[in-house]
Formats: structure tokens, sequence, C-alpha cells
């Protein structure tokens, strides 16, 4: 046998491990672009979520207050996404922001709180970033043990870093053609 078809051999189980890997990890893989767009936006929107947050703060509350895994009253403000919003409480110390999620249970569960509503912004899209970064070694991790189980004995890293890098580029290229959109909006 050649190292050409030995070559070819290779080339077709990578294929196939590619292929299976799609299919296996689809539901993941469709949930990555939803949470990196919102990132995104909150990196791109901090100065702007922080306005209206602290507009929405200055004035008389009009809607009913959401009680926290805390135990205080928070007044709604911003929605940053599904379920997960910005809010405001008034203290002995004055004004305390928080971000904070919704469950399907009706449990409101503070994710992070302080006193300037930029920080808190900032503090949370950087929880955000590092939770996307945990997502990636970890899908990683999974890619690698998958293929390994499904393919003993053959060196499947190319199959992975050919994936994770495939889905990166098409991320990236799908945030540039937003942003064009967005700026020539």
């Amino acid at each position: 046998m050649s190292s050409r078809s030995l070559d070819r051999r290779s080339t077709e189980i990578e294929s196939q491990a590619h292929q299976e890997v799609l299919l296996h990890f689809a539901d993941q893989l469709k949930q990555f672009p939803f949470t990196r767009d919102h990132v995104s936006r909150l990196e791109r929107d901090i100065a702007k979520l922080a306005l209206a947050t602290m507009a929405a703060a200055s004035k008389p509350a009009y809607r009913e207050p959401v009680l926290a895994d805390d135990g205080c009253l928070w007044c709604k403000n911003v929605g940053l996404f599904d379920d997960v919003f910005v809010c405001h409480r008034q203290t002995e110390k004055g004004l305390e922001f928080a971000v904070m999620e919704r469950f399907p249970t009706g449990a409101n569960e503070i994710w992070i709180k302080g006193r300037n509503a930029v920080e808190v912004l900032k503090a949370f899209t950087q929880d955000q970033q590092h939770a996307l970064q945990i997502w990636t070694e970890d899908i990683t991790t999974q890619l690698k043990k998958f293929l390994s189980e499904k393919y003993p004995g053959h060196d499947m890293s190319h199959v992975v870093e050919d994936f994770l890098g495939a889905f990166t580029q098409a991320e990236l290229g799908n945030h540039s053609q937003r942003q064009n959109r967005e700026i020539r909006v």
C-alpha cells in the first residue's frame, strides 16, 4: 500500500468524523452564535445600556417590582436579552444596580450587583465572555473525547482544529457582515 493511499484513507476518515461531529454537536453549536451575538451587543452598547438604566432609575417606577433571590424588591429597567435584565433599587447608601435573570420557575437570580451601572454591565459582560471561553474549552474537550471513542487509534486533532476553526471563522465573518450592515443603516 502506498503512502498516497494511506493519506487518502486518512482523509476519508477525517471527513467522516467531521460529518459525525456536525450531527452530534449540532444543538450545542447553534447556541454559540446566539450567545456570542448577545455578548457582542453588550460589549458594543455598554454606555447606551448604562445610560438607559440610569435614566430609568431617575424616574418613578411604573412596573411591578421584581423579587430577587436576595429577598429584595428591584425595579426592572432595561432588557439585555431573553429573561436577563438590568434593574435598580434605592438603598440607604443610594442607588444599587443589578443584572438579573428570570427563570421559568418565576425565580429571579442576581448575576452581579453594584453601585455603578457601567461597572455592573462591564463585569456582567466580562463574565459572559469568560463563559464563552469556558464553553469553547469544554466543547473542545467533548469533541476530543467523542472522536477518540469513535476512532480509537486515529489522531483526530486536525478534525477538532478544523471544526472549531471553521466555526470561529464563520462567526467572525457573520459578525463582520452584521457590523457592516449596521454601519450602512
